[in-house]
């Protein structure tokens, strides 16, 4: 029995080891119990009905704003909402039990309406003025809702996308949840929200600034791998391009013997660096404008890689293209410096356009001559 003991005590130590390295170092989330999970998704999917019958109102208040209907015609049908809308408030309110701040700025919204001037029996009676501001009343009140709706279900809607996605697979944010949250301002304080809580979401990382959300692996080992990948990935081919100098001048239709050239690594070196120095100036204005610092954890780092590895091989293809293509047009080669290889990587996009401007008139130019 001791042995059998200690044996037990061994495994539940190695557990929580493991545990330690997976939540805390690695920064996963902790899972949720069941009933956890099955009560959050009942109570986001009343919250998603709810937002649903309050935009249909907004836009018969819209519609009515702009003369398009008369909204003393539509109270059977405004009645039959609140209706609906109040049996929902119902729900909501029983199954949250007053546990979030969020559910209960809900309900004190829907209090506000309810004692507005829209839902009393004598609408018909009230003065186009008096309409027209209950009617922009009742369009901030509904928007503040839809606000509130979207921080509690659209994590959940977010994390269905990804767990149908492959990683590297990018969420276009503003693009997918226009129809769920109308107000593009809106849109960005919930992102911001995903993004300052990470534990919101699962296997997806947030870029706020751009309004998208990347897809990385789930699995820790897998990322590892990727990251070990791309690690290695840019050493090995610096140094392989200075070692075949030589033959990549050769592929290039250049006279070995008056193009002489420095080792070729070094400059694509200078070309990779200016890339990433302007990712990080980039980075840096994002956190200018957002005012909130751009701050990625040691532990995000293997899930970047994961996540960005399609970007990465699409920068590093288009690197190589511009590299090879100021090479190839070269005609002194010392002209060809580090600075001109680190400003090329600084502004890859611009000298790629004018990489294939060239390209195509020198492929048409060809094509003509092949043809007379």
């Amino acid at each position: 029995m001791p042995t059998q003991d200690k044996e037990n005590a061994d495994v539940a130590k190695q557990s929580l080891f493991l545990d330690w390295i997976k939540y805390e170092m690695l920064g996963e989330p902790r899972p949720t119990s069941k009933e956890e999970q099955e009560r959050k998704k009942s109570l986001n999917s009343k919250l998603r009905l709810l937002r649903t019958e309050l935009i249909d109102v907004k836009s018969l208040i819209t519609r009515a704003k702009t003369g398009k209907i008369n909204i003393d015609k539509q109270i059977e049908y405004i009645n039959l909402t609140k209706s609906d809308i109040k049996v929902l408030i119902t729900d909501i309110t029983g199954e949250d039990n007053g546990k979030s701040d969020t559910i209960r700025h809900i309900l004190n919204i829907w209090e506000q309406i309810e004692q507005g001037e829209i839902f009393k029996e004598d609408l018909e009676t009230r003065t186009i003025e008096e309409k027209l501001e209950a009617f922009t009343l009742l369009e901030e009140q509904i928007q503040e809702i839809v606000l509130y709706v979207g921080y509690k279900t659209v994590p959940e809607r977010v994390n269905d996308w990804l767990d149908k996605a492959r990683p590297g697979y990018v969420l276009p944010f503003h693009l997918v949840f226009e129809d769920e949250i109308h107000n593009e301002g809106d849109r960005k304080k919930v992102l911001n929200y995903i993004s300052w809580k990470p534990t919101e979401i699962t296997n997806g990382l947030v870029d706020p600034g751009k309004g998208l959300i990347f897809r990385y692996h789930e699995s820790v080992i897998c990322r590892i791998f990727w990251a070990a990948i791309i690690v290695a990935f840019f050493p090995l081919l610096i140094f392989f391009a200075g070692e075949y100098t030589s033959y990549i001048i050769q592929v290039l239709d250049k006279d070995t013997e008056t193009f002489k050239f420095d080792n070729i690594g070094l400059h694509l070196l200078a070309l990779f660096s200016g890339i990433y120095v302007h990712v990080l100036i980039d980075r840096n204005k994002q956190q200018t404008e957002s005012g909130v610092p751009s701050i990625v954890p040691l532990s995000e780092w293997t899930r970047y890689l994961s996540a960005q590895r399609g970007r990465i091989l699409y920068k590093t293809s288009l690197a190589l293209f511009v590299f090879l293509g100021l090479i190839a047009i070269a005609e002194k080669p010392d002209s060809l410096t580090y600075m001109q290889f680190f400003l090329a990587g600084y502004s890859l996009d611009s000298v790629v356009d004018m990489l294939s401007t060239r390209l195509e008139k020198s492929a048409s130019a060809r094509f003509s001559s092949s043809q007379s």
